[in-house]
């Protein structure tokens, strides 16, 4: 996502690099991701202080500068909180699981 607003702001970006898990951390393949209304509402920045009407109140590009739970949101932000994929790398330390283990976060 590189801003708020509408659909137009979700872009499929390949230049960013390919993370390297840290000390206890897993690095995964996104196989499948869920999209729910925490996501929407983010994305058109419903979240802001600013915001005190509905959903459609608040109008595609509209410069939102408080627009997430926290305050202000850093783009481009990749957004989602659930996923299927499989473990890629691993971190230091981490010994439970393996590479090409399928996992749902």
């Amino acid at each position: 996502m590189v801003g708020h607003g509408g659909p137009e702001m979700l872009v499929w970006n390949q230049a960013i690099p390919m993370p390297v898990p840290g000390p206890g951390e897993a690095l995964m393949r996104v196989l499948a991701a869920g999209v729910n209304n925490t996501d929407i509402n983010t994305r058109i920045g419903w979240y802001s202080k600013q915001v005190s009407g509905p959903t459609e109140a608040v109008k595609a590009g509209e410069n939102v500068e408080n627009g997430g739970w926290a305050g202000a949101l850093q783009f481009p932000l990749i957004q989602g909180g659930d996923m299927c994929g499989e473990v890629v790398a691993l971190g230091e330390g981490v010994s439970d699981i393996r590479i090409g283990s399928r996992v749902i976060c």
